[in-house]
């Protein structure tokens, strides 16, 4: 098995500091899904400053706070979505970024398949649920496996909770890079205010749209740190050692 990779390393440090800042714990359960909500609704709030007059101002937040609280309440429901539509074509097991990705922004996924591979063929053997042709079903048979080792699973689940705290991020941000769009759009079309209006507004949109974007790399990164430990960690069971 490979010795520890770099990336594992600085990963362990981010959450170590986390845990020595006391910002670990909201970064996970209720205190994520809460201070998502609160994100998406300061975020459409800040839509409306950025594109409302005054004068309109009280009319329009309490319609962008109804909307911030439905992304962040979508936010959470479905935050899986992101896992089926961006993560698994890219990093799952016919991913088309697990030999090499030709962003250089987001991570390869070489090391995720060599350690999905070694915990497929570990398993094969013991298990009547993984496809024996294509792997599939690994993840879920690694994470019962682990699961029943606690110590183990808790340092597993870190990555992981990162990742979707990253991941809580994506929709909202969009959302209103998105909407700030439209209202440049809409305004452009009926010329209602005078070019310079504009301004502000195609920049926050643009902004929105990059941290986005951005936010993209962190969801990826861990998710995939969380599955090199989860497979890591399931060899290592069963062939009955330590990691190395």
């Amino acid at each position: 098995m490979r010795t520890q990779r770099e990336s594992d390393a600085s990963d362990r440090r981010i959450e170590k500091f986390l845990e020595w800042t006391g910002l670990y714990r909201a970064v996970k359960g209720t205190p994520s899904l809460l201070l998502t909500i609160l994100v998406s609704v300061a975020i459409m709030e800040c839509v409306v400053f950025v594109t409302t007059p005054l004068e309109y101002q009280p009319f329009a937040q309490p319609v962008l706070l109804l909307l911030g609280l439905a992304i962040g309440v979508i936010t959470v429901a479905a935050g899986d979505f992101w896992d089926r539509k961006a993560f698994d074509p890219r990093y799952g097991l016919r991913g088309a970024w697990l030999t090499s990705c030709p962003w250089a922004l987001f991570p390869s996924g070489s090391d995720l398949k060599h350690y999905r591979d070694l915990a497929i063929e570990e398993l094969k053997p013991i298990s009547s649920i993984i496809n024996q042709d294509t792997g599939e079903f690994v993840f879920d048979e690694s994470k019962r496996l682990v699961q029943k080792y606690p110590r183990r699973w808790d340092q597993v689940v870190k990555p992981l909770e990162l990742s979707k705290f990253a991941r809580n991020f994506i929709l909202p941000f969009l959302s209103a890079g998105i909407l700030l769009l439209a209202i440049f759009f809409l305004k452009a079309a009926t010329e209602e205010e005078e070019a310079g209006f504009a301004i502000p507004i195609i920049s926050a949109a643009v902004v929105c749209l990059i941290i986005a974007f951005l936010l993209f790399i962190p969801y990826f990164k861990f998710r995939i740190e969380h599955m090199i430990q989860l497979y890591s960690e399931t060899v290592a069971i069963l062939r009955h050692k330590t990691p190395t």
